[in-house]
């Protein structure tokens, strides 16, 4: 039996939404859904960062727990096979704050292929190695 709910979060945000799903195993599945707007900015970031805060706390005591985001960043200028954000770029310090916390939250983004024009703007972020592989 798959049991799922959403995860309430008190900061009101119409941009991040959070699903916490029993799998058969016990294992804790998070997923999540955000949306960052072309002008985004270090708040709307800062807002992310305190969901997965809150994610990670639940997670404390279920070190098995895999972390899934969907999302729409907006982020064209980071390169994602180096993880870095690209100089000269005009947000360079949003960009900057997005990778320390994808870092930080061991996430790995999983999107290769641009996916709108030449631009990788629409993410899968996951903290489950085997969607990371190399060889998938």
């Amino acid at each position: 039996m798959t049991i799922s709910q959403e995860v309430p979060w008190t900061r009101n945000s119409g941009e991040i939404i959070w699903v916490e799903i029993l799998l058969k195993n016990k294992q804790k599945l998070y997923s999540s859904s955000v949306y960052h707007p072309p002008s985004r900015s270090n708040a709307q970031l800062e807002l992310f960062e305190e969901s997965l805060c809150d994610i990670a706390g639940r997670c404390k005591n279920n070190p098995n727990h895999i972390i899934n985001i969907g999302d729409d960043f907006n982020a064209r200028d980071i390169n994602w096979d180096s993880m870095c954000a690209v100089s000269g770029s005009s947000q360079k310090d949003v960009n900057d704050m997005l990778l320390r916390i994808l870092g930080h939250f061991n996430l790995t983004p999983t999107v290769r292929e641009p996916t709108r024009h030449s631009s990788i703007l629409d993410l899968f972020i996951t903290s489950y190695q085997a969607y990371t592989s190399p060889h998938m």
